[in-house]
C-alpha cells in the first residue's frame, strides 16, 4: 500500500515570547522527537530522539543518527540511548553496554564529570526561555600538548560543542540547532530561525533553509511515498516523489 505524506509547508519567523521559568523548574534534555542540527567542519548531520528501548529493564530513548559523512548515506543510525533521572542525562551509546552520565544539571562547585570540571553556572535568555547555562573546564592528561578547553552546557539543549560526544578535544564541532515539539529552541547563527517541524499522521517533518534552499529531514522513506506542498488556502500546488531510504529531500517551491 502507498503511503502518502501530506504536508501543510508554512515557513514563518518565530515569535519570541519571553518565558519568565520559575526557580528551580528544570527543561528537560529528553523529550521524544527533539532534533539536533550540527556541524563538523564542512558536514551537516543530524539527532533525532524517536521511539522507546529497554535496556537490563530500564526504560530508554533511542538517538537516532543522519550523518552522510560517516555513513555514506541519508539514512538515519541508531547512536545509542539515553534516559533522564531528575537533572541526570544517562547514555548508552551503540555496542556499549553500561550507561554513562552525559549531563548534570545539578553539578556544583568542586564536582567532575569524566574529565570535566564545573567551572561556574548562570543563565541565558534563548529564544524567549530563560536556560541554566553551566561553564566547564577539560585540562590535558600531563605530557599531552593540547590546550586547556571550556565546555559550555545549556539546560534542555546540551553542549554547545556537540550534544551527545560532548566529552572531545576536537573544536570543529558544533550545535547550530535544537527543535523541541516542532519549535526552534536554539539557532547559534540565525541559520534556522525561519524553520517549521510538522507533524502528521506521527510522522515528523522538518524543514529548514540550506543556503537559497528548502531541506525537509523525516524518518526514511518507504517506497512510493512523497510530500504534497499545499498554499495557505489548502490548494496542491506540487508533489514530488521521495527516494527509498531517503531521510532529506530538497524541495522545490
Amino acid at each position: 500500500m502507498v503511503m502518502i505524506r501530506n504536508y501543510l509547508l508554512s515557513i514563518c519567523s518565530l515569535l519570541c515570547v519571553f518565558i519568565s521559568q520559575a526557580e528551580n523548574t528544570y527543561l528537560p534534555f529528553v523529550v521524544e522527537g527533539k532534533v539536533w542540527y550540527c556541524s563538523f567542519n564542512e558536514h551537516l548531520y543530524n539527532y533525532t530522539i524517536e521511539g522507546d528501548t529497554v535496556i537490563d529493564n530500564t526504560d530508554y530513548k533511542k538517538v537516532l543518527i543522519c550523518a552522510e559523512y560517516l555513513y555514506s548515506d541519508q539514512q538515519q543510525h541508531y547512536f545509542g540511548a539515553v534516559k533522564e533521572e531528575g537533572s541526570q542525562v544517562y547514555l548508552i551509546k551503540d555496542k556499549e553496554s553500561e550507561p554513562s552520565i552525559l549531563y548534570d544539571f545539578a553539578i556544583e562547585r568542586g564536582d567532575t564529570i569524566g574529565s570535566l570540571r564545573y567551572l561556574e553556572d548562570g543563565s541565558r535568555c534563548i529564544n524567549g526561555i530563560e536556560r541554566k547555562v553551566i561553564s566547564l573546564v577539560k585540562h590535558a592528561p600531563p605530557g599531552v600538548d593540547i590546550p586547556t578547553r571550556c565546555w559550555i552546557w545549556i539546560e534542555g539543549i546540551g553542549c554547545e560543542e556537540e550534544p551527545f560526544n560532548v566529552d572531545n578535544w576536537n573544536v570543529d564541532y558544533k550545535t547550530k540547532a535544537c527543535f523541541e515539539n516542532g519549535v526552534c529552541i536554539y539557532d547559534v547563527d540565525g541559520t534556522y530561525s525561519n524553520v517549521s517541524v510538522l507533524s502528521t499522521n506521527n510522522t515528523t517533518l522538518t524543514l529548514h533553509r540550506d543556503g537559497g534552499a528548502l531541506m525537509a529531514v523525516f524518518p526514511t522513506a518507504s517506497a512510493g511515498e512523497s510530500i504534497t506542498l499545499y498554499d495557505a488556502t489548502g490548494r496542491a500546488v506540487s508533489t514530488q516523489a521521495i527516494r527509498q531510504g531517503a531521510t532529506t529531500a530538497t524541495i522545490d517551491i
